[in-house]
């Protein structure tokens, strides 16, 4: 049996360690949760949708031969990352956690436990551009019927109220984009999740533009964790 790298991926660093992935000896098979109905190819093996658990997740690496697993997942993935960790202990295999440094805080931003909190947080009349993803958000909203709220989104949110109108797009931003949608729709909030990395256009859009920023702090990670592509390629080769 080959022996397989199980890698969670969706996001930058993903494609970009799949795309430099050299061991010959292993087999590299990247895991997409299923969220996004388009998801952009990576250059190896890929399954798509979830395992239905840790344990569903474990029974599936060792099935597959698997000798590790890499979590290059989200920052706010955080019950992915748990069934990683779970499953890869059950397996009796190593699991490795890349994981984005957070943010630089700026003193003009307002930082924030949960999203929940920054909805709570928003004054009356409000505009707030929304770009925290599709979880929850519907029911958050549902109860400030006093704030206009953007939900900026890959795949369509369900159950929007009607203080929201969606907005379907795909990073990458400019930050001249990212102004003109401000502009266009006079908003006064940026709430976001402090996805960390390089910090996108929508944080310089919005200083320049005046727009208040809440951002929602990032989990802490847990378990062994990297913080670059090149310390998780170098624990790949250094594999047994």
């Amino acid at each position: 049996m080959t022996r397989t790298v199980l890698l969670l991926a969706g996001t930058r660093e993903a494609r970009q360690i799949a795309s430099a992935f050299t061991r010959p000896d292993l087999r590299l098979v990247a895991s997409l949760a299923g969220v996004t109905t388009d998801p952009l190819a990576y250059p190896c093996e890929t399954r798509m949708g979830g395992f239905g658990g840790a344990s569903a997740m474990a029974e599936w690496l060792v099935r597959e031969g698997a000798v590790a697993v890499l979590d290059a997942t989200h920052p706010f993935a955080e019950q992915i990352s748990s069934n990683a960790r779970d499953a890869a202990a059950q397996a009796g295999i190593p699991c490795l956690c890349l994981h984005r440094t957070p943010w630089p805080m700026r003193p003009e931003w307002q930082q924030v436990e949960a999203v929940a909190d920054a909805i709570d947080i928003l004054p009356s009349g409000a505009t707030a551009l929304m770009t925290t993803g599709r979880g929850g958000v519907d029911a958050m909203m549902a109860r400030r019927p006093d704030v206009r709220f953007l939900v900026r989104s890959i795949e369509p949110v369900p159950g929007l109220p009607a203080s929201a109108t969606p907005l379907l797009d795909r990073p990458p931003f400019t930050l001249e984009g990212e102004r003109r949608l401000m502009r266009t729709h006079a908003v006064t909030h940026l709430v976001t999740k402090d996805a960390g990395g390089t910090p996108p256009a929508k944080l310089e859009a919005a200083t320049a533009e005046g727009v208040l920023t809440i951002v929602v702090k990032m989990p802490p990670p847990t378990g062994p964790t990297v913080s670059t592509i090149r310390e998780a390629l170098d624990w790949i080769d250094a594999l047994p």
